[in-house]
């Protein structure tokens, strides 16, 4: 999708989230801690938050459908949207819900072990610019994605005051920094809509089971009053998910989901480097596709 108005693209410190957003996925954590990892592998508890117990694994790729979170959300009570979510800061991200989501993944490979590879992979796609997609293939093959997560990890108990300096002086130096990935992303179907003959589509794969905090009310904002935002509201609870911008999606330091004239719903990302960076540690791969 292209990087102008939506009819136009698609294309730690360990800390608990307050009370009224839900369980954290990390409460998968300890699912996994005392059930078993084979257990834990054929389903997901509804401690986590309201997600439903899986006992096959779907393509994943259905999570981008509105029909998935309509079944999810059966027999769950409607909850209204609230009001405008507060943007979380650059800082947030690096010293708080980057880390967390960084020791979250982590954990649930750890404990997966090698059930954590079949846990599916979501993908997502977006067609822009020569510009836009040539810039963030030079950044996905100079290694930045793996040297930035480091960076993140390595710098989580620094001073919050003084984190953001020290990203941007490394960010400036090419030593580190925020994929530049803009505006909303979709399924392929989504982006195959806005082929115009010039531009060019990117396919971004989620890491193993990344999509089950990509949804999570702790790093998603939603838009909209009926559908898919609709749908994750019920099965979140009342107040659970901070609200994005009606128009774009768009929360700085969230990941944005909206709905779409086009295909059910759309991922926004908006530009800010506090919901890129977050969107980046979800990523596994990123290729060029046709």
């Amino acid at each position: 999708m292209r990087a102008h108005d939506t009819a136009r693209h698609l294309g730690v410190r360990k800390q608990p989230a307050p009370a009224a957003r839900g369980a954290r996925p990390g409460g998968l954590l300890a699912l996994q801690r005392t059930a078993g990892n084979r257990a834990v592998a054929r389903s997901l508890d509804s401690s986590r938050g309201g997600l439903p117990v899986q006992r096959a694994r779907p393509d994943v790729q259905d999570r981008l459908t509105e029909r998935y979170w309509a079944q999810q959300a059966v027999g769950k009570n409607p909850a209204t949207p609230g009001k405008r979510g507060s943007n979380r800061s650059l800082t947030d991200i690096l010293t708080k819900v980057g880390p967390q989501l960084l020791d979250d993944l982590r954990s649930m490979y750890e404990s997966a072990g090698n059930e954590a590879s079949k846990a599916g992979q979501l993908k997502l796609y977006r067609r822009m610019t020569t510009e836009e997609a040539s810039a963030i293939l030079a950044f996905y093959n100079d290694d930045m994605l793996a040297r930035t997560r480091k960076w993140v990890d390595s710098h989580r108990d620094d001073d919050p005051g003084e984190v953001a300096s020290s990203w941007h002086k490394e960010k400036k130096n090419g030593v580190i920094g925020a994929m530049p990935v803009s505006n909303h992303l979709g399924d392929k179907a989504q982006a195959d809509r806005y082929d115009d003959g010039k531009n060019r589509m990117l396919e971004f794969t989620l890491k193993p089971g990344a999509h089950e905090f990509l949804f999570h009310p702790e790093y998603m904002a939603v838009a909209g009053r009926t559908g898919t935002p609709d749908h994750l509201r019920a099965i979140r609870g009342q107040d659970a998910y901070r609200e994005a911008s009606q128009g774009e999606g768009i929360l700085g330091g969230y990941i944005g989901l909206k709905n779409e004239k086009h295909g059910d719903f759309s991922i926004s990302l908006g530009d800010s480097d506090a919901t890129r960076l977050l969107f980046q540690l979800l990523i596994s791969s990123v290729r060029e596709v046709t």
